[in-house]
């Protein structure tokens, strides 16, 4: 698969931390399901928290919807130790992101920031 991805998966120790940019194509969205589910399996969640750093992340195409969805239905339902958001620059994608989380109260243990500096003083 050539091209820059528009998402990295990192596991730190007891943090996994995705970074997303850009805009995501439909296999991207697949592949970034299929990926955060194996490291799901590879680590015990419970002693892990997760950063998602979405501060780059453009609005999202209705084709990515149901991707995203599951996303965030897989790290709401994810026994992680604490779950934290960097929010998007982009107004639209983080109008999206909240709306698409909202619905099933999925944002509820989720803790919001809009930089790292902010989430330091979360001692993540």
């Amino acid at each position: 698969m050539g091209g820059f991805n528009m998402y990295t998966m990192e596991l730190k120790t007891n943090l996994l931390i995705i970074t997303m940019s850009g805009v995501m194509t439909k296999e991207e969205g697949i592949s970034y399901i299929e990926e955060l589910k194996k490291n799901i399996k590879d680590i015990s969640p419970i002693d892990y928290n997760i950063v998602v750093d979405s501060r780059k992340l453009k609005k999202i195409s209705e084709e990515l919807r149901e991707s995203r969805k599951q996303a965030i239905s897989l790290i709401a339902s994810t026994p992680f130790k604490k779950r934290y958001n960097i929010m998007p620059k982009d107004i639209i994608a983080t109008m999206q992101g909240l709306r698409a989380g909202i619905v099933n109260n999925e944002f509820n243990n989720t803790i919001f920031a809009e930089s790292y500096g902010e989430l330091l003083k979360f001692k993540v």
